[in-house]
C-alpha cells in the first residue's frame, strides 16, 4: 500500500498491543510500543504470534488460523486490541457535520483509543465483533445513544424532556450531544462499545482511513 506523505501524517501511532487466548498467550498480554521496539526471548516465546496478532488486526483480509486460540483455555474466543494516540482531530460521520472522539465518549480512561477485535476459531475462523473499549456513558438512557437512529434519539430527547431548541434535528450527533448534557451525570465506566451499530459504526468506517500500515 502506498501512502503521500501528508496521509502518512495523519495516520494513527500503534502504542500498545493486547492479545488474550492467542496461541501461547492465555491471560491478556499487554506489549508497550515506542517509535522503535525490540522483541528479544527464546524461540517459541510468542514474539512471531505478536507480530502475526498485529498483521491479523490492522490487515482485515487476515483472519487467525482455526486452531489459534489458546489450548490451555476451554474458550475458542480469540481477543486483539490495538490502542493508538496521535488521533484525528475530527470525523465526519452526519452529512458533513463534525465530530470527535471524546465528545462521543469513545476514548478511554487514557484519552487514547483502544479497538479490540474478538474472532470466534472453532472451525471456520471469522470476526464476531469490533469494540471500542472506553470511558463512555452507563448511566439509563445514555448507554445506547451510538445505537440509535434519528427517528430514535428524537423519540429519546422527547421521552427525557430534552430541550432540542437550539439543536439541529437532522443532525445524530447534535442530538446525542443535547441527552448526554441533559442528563449531566452519565456515569462513565470503561466498557465495550460495540461498533458495528449506526453511528458507531460509521465511526469505524471512518477510523479505518487512520489506521497505521502494517506489513511482515
Amino acid at each position: 500500500m502506498v501512502r503521500t506523505a501528508n496521509e502518512a501524517e495523519s495516520l494513527m501511532r500503534l502504542k500498545q498491543l493486547k492479545v488474550t487466548n492467542f496461541r501461547c498467550f492465555k491471560k491478556e498480554t499487554v506489549v508497550d510500543l515506542d517509535n522503535l521496539t525490540v522483541f528479544i526471548g527464546k524461540n517459541d516465546s510468542g514474539k512471531s504470534s505478536l507480530f502475526d496478532a498485529t498483521d491479523i488486526f490492522i490487515n482485515e483480509s487476515r483472519l487467525p488460523e482455526a486452531d489459534d486460540y489458546c489450548i490451555h483455555t476451554k474458550s475458542t474466543t480469540v481477543r486483539i486490541a490495538c490502542v493508538f494516540d496521535s488521533l484525528p482531530k475530527e470525523l465526519v460521520i452526519d452529512e458533513q457535520h463534525p465530530t470527535d472522539l471524546a465528545s462521543e465518549y469513545l476514548l478511554n480512561s487514557d484519552g487514547d483509543l483502544e479497538i479490540a477485535k474478538e474472532y470466534e476459531c472453532s472451525g471456520k475462523s471469522k470476526l464476531v465483533g469490533v469494540f471500542a473499549r472506553a470511558n463512555h456513558p452507563t448511566a439509563r438512557n445514555c448507554n445506547d445513544l451510538l445505537t440509535l437512529t434519528i427517528a430514535k434519539l428524537k423519540q429519546r430527547a422527547s421521552e427525557l424532556s430534552v430541550d432540542v431548541s437550539g439543536v439541529n434535528q437532522t443532525i445524530n450527533t447534535e442530538l446525542r450531544r443535547a441527552i448526554w448534557a441533559h442528563v449531566g451525570d452519565v456515569q462513565c465506566q470503561e466498557t465495550d462499545v460495540e461498533l458495528k451499530s449506526e453511528a458507531a459504526g460509521k465511526i469505524w468506517e471512518q477510523l479505518k482511513k487512520y489506521l497505521p500500515v502494517f506489513a511482515l
